[in-house]
């Protein structure tokens, strides 16, 4: 019978399936939630609460958050702060790597390179180079080239 299993393999006492198993089904031999878990809950029957850090869902057999609910941290179970060089602090939940860009003159997944010195600036311009590779995205100070601007090409 669907949404029920049996509670002991001696009599034909059957219980019904958690509520948090996902479609109230489970494993008719153990209650097992096999379809897994509804949103919030997580572990073999389901009986498990996700953390209060987690986006809502988690993974079933270990409670590891798939999505921060606070956008400003990170880790499987949300407990490590982004980069205070990541624009408005937010990272990916897995990696850590800034999901809106790097503060000015910086570089990298993490923020954690500084863009070449011999790119250009300008105040009205927001970053002066790619926050994934670096490139210089403004051109070069006045005796250098290249994307990078590491290219000297002497004095003018």
């Amino acid at each position: 019978m669907t949404g029920y299993f049996k509670a002991n393999t001696n009599d034909s006492h059957c219980l019904a399936c958690s509520e948090n198993c996902e479609n109230q089904t489970c494993e008719t031999d153990s209650g097992v939630c096999h379809q897994g878990c509804v949103d919030g809950y997580w572990g073999d029957y389901c009986n498990l609460t996700c953390s209060e850090k987690c986006n809502v869902a988690c993974v079933q057999n270990t409670g590891h958050c798939f999505q921060c609910a606070n956008t400003s941290m990170h880790g499987i179970f949300c407990d490590h702060p982004c980069s205070l060089l990541c624009y408005f602090n937010e990272c990916e939940t897995s990696s850590g790597n800034c999901t809106k860009g790097c503060r000015n003159g910086l570089f990298g997944g993490k923020c954690e390179s500084n863009c070449s010195l011999n790119c250009f600036s300008s105040d009205t311009y927001g970053s002066i180079c790619s926050n994934v590779d670096g490139k210089c995205l403004q051109g070069c100070t006045d005796g250098f080239s290249g994307d990078y601007c590491d290219v000297y090409q002497g004095e003018f």
